[in-house]
């Protein structure tokens, strides 16, 4: 197999920013969320919008857990892992971008922001698929044959 360092690093890099993004969002929704039930609020002011703590818990898990897919994605490049991993990886950023797609619809937030916010998950879920389908064939080893060749 060919290797290619320069493109696997490529793979790797180009989605670190959003995944800063989705951990440093994530984690700012989650304690806030999770601080305005502990305190009992009905409600919480963020930006200029007034939501409940539940919603904006939830909000807060699914930036972690797609941090969590995109730093998966960039570790398996890095280790040069393939296989089961993949499709592994791949479902779980599925259920990322269904999540995302949900909040937006419910949100909606504006195309340019939407490219903004979800283009390192559109990259990480493009490398997985390409991982899934470029994954080798297994070689199944011959036993001893009659001979003849059909």
């Amino acid at each position: 197999m060919k290797r290619r360092p320069l493109g696997r690093l490529v793979m790797a890099l180009v989605p670190l920013p959003w995944t800063a993004f989705y951990a440093v969002v994530g984690g700012w929704a989650t304690a806030k969320g999770l601080a305005a039930l502990i305190d009992g609020r009905a409600h919480v002011q963020v930006s200029s919008s007034v939501v409940e703590p539940s919603a904006l818990l939830l909000v807060g898990i699914g930036f972690l857990v797609a941090f969590a897919a995109m730093l998966g994605v960039t570790v398996l490049v890095l280790l040069e892992r393939r296989g089961r991993l993949w499709t592994v990886e791949l479902v779980v950023l599925m259920a990322v971008w269904a999540g995302g797609l949900w909040a937006i619809y419910r949100s909606s937030l504006g195309a340019p922001a939407f490219l903004l916010a979800f283009f390192g998950l559109f990259f990480a879920t493009a490398v997985a698929a390409v991982m899934v389908v470029s994954r080798p064939p297994e070689v199944i080893e011959a036993g001893p044959g009659t001979g003849t060749s059909a």
